[in-house]
């Protein structure tokens, strides 16, 4: 989707309401053609936050590996252009540290992600709960 790089890469409100404006336009679009609903959903309001650029593989949301140091348990708002805010540590595992906690809160402050959608409307905001794993 277009709309990604157009959002990522907008510069002022404007450039921001222009790619939310292509998101509802291609929203519209599916449900015109008859998509199925829980498609379109999982497309645009899916359950795990979708960093952006969408084309690399997801930094926050990965797999335990067998040599995991443990979990931490993430909050945290999307708003209606992509941008996080409110984010709290919800859990930790014994094996993740404080550095580990740090750099999990940094990883979402510093990502840009995919707005939620919902009947071709932007969300204001949108509340998620991540499970990101410490791997050594």
């Amino acid at each position: 989707m277009r709309q990604n790089l157009d959002l990522l890469y907008s510069v002022g409100r404007d450039e921001e309401d222009s790619a939310l404006a292509e998101y509802a336009q291609a929203y519209a679009q599916l449900e015109q053609q008859g998509a199925a609903s829980e498609h379109v959903r999982a497309l645009f309001s899916p359950e795990n936050p979708i960093v952006l650029p969408a084309f690399l593989p997801n930094p926050l949301v990965n797999e335990p590996a067998r040599e995991s140091a443990g979990h931490i348990d993430i909050a945290f708002e999307v708003d209606k252009y992509g941008r996080s805010g409110h984010v709290r540590i919800r859990d930790r595992s014994d094996g993740s540290t404080r550095a580990a906690e740090r750099q999990a809160v940094q990883l979402v402050l510093r990502s840009r992600f995919r707005p939620a959608f919902a009947e071709a409307r932007s969300a204001r905001a949108a509340t998620y709960i991540v499970r990101h794993y410490v791997n050594d």
